[in-house]
Formats: C-alpha cells, structure tokens, sequence
C-alpha cells in the first residue's frame, strides 16, 4: 500500500484529501432527493492519484488488480 490522493465528487461537490495506508478518513457525502421517488441519491466519481498492484510488491500474491482505496460504506449521518 501506498500514500495517495483521493478525489470524491458528485456533480455539485468535490472533495480531495490525502490518506496514509491503513490510516482511516471520513468523508460524508451530500445526497439529491429524486422528486417524485422518495429516495435519496448520490452518484459519486472517485478517482485515485496513486496505487499498487498486489503482485508486484508480495511474491505469493496473485492479484493482478490496480487497487488505489478501499471504500467501506457506512451508516448515513443527519
């Protein structure tokens, strides 16, 4: 794992920040009502400076991914 910079936006907001491996950074995003669905929505982009592949920096590895950031979604905030 790798220092990076990460990016979140909607098309209204944007939000970029550094992160440390294994470091966690909350990130509360706004949210849309759909009109006349009665649901709230929030399309997000986001989009990593940096990040590794898995295989190349631990031999017994065998994931071949480009992994930048992991997302853990949680509980909506109010």
């Amino acid at each position: 794992p790798v220092s990076n910079q990460v990016t979140f936006s909607t098309p209204d907001w944007r939000q970029r920040f550094a992160i440390e491996p294994g470091a966690p950074h909350r990130v509360t995003i706004p949210v849309g009502d759909v009109t006349g669905l009665g649901v709230r929505v929030a399309p997000i982009t986001i989009e990593v400076e940096s990040g590794f592949v898995p295989a190349t920096t631990d031999p017994a590895a065998t994931d071949r991914r480009f992994l930048g950031c992991w997302i853990e979604p949680g509980p909506p905030t109010r």
